[in-house]
């Protein structure tokens, strides 16, 4: 899960980003969709207030769910930049 205090656009500030799949594309050039579930609160059981689809480019190879995380906290363009892990 991702920590990060981020206004999403319908306007809910949501604190916590779980992700719930990861694909490759369909090239495989190192590329993924990371589809991310947002809530503004830290019961991630409850309601989601955000849910988008992310085209997120590694350097490194995602083999888990963590790896993923990792690189979105860290990826220059990733919109959760500056987040942790938690």
């Amino acid at each position: 899960m991702i920590i990060l205090s981020k206004v999403m656009p319908n306007g809910v500030i949501a604190t916590r980003h779980r992700i719930f799949k990861i694909e490759l594309t369909k090239d495989f050039s190192n590329q993924y969709i990371v589809s991310i579930n947002s809530y503004h609160t830290e019961d991630t059981s409850g309601p989601i207030s955000w849910q988008d689809h992310y085209l997120i480019t590694s350097e490194t190879c995602i083999a888990s769910y963590r790896d993923m995380e990792n690189s979105l906290i860290s990826s220059p363009s990733s919109p959760f930049l500056g987040g942790e892990v938690e």
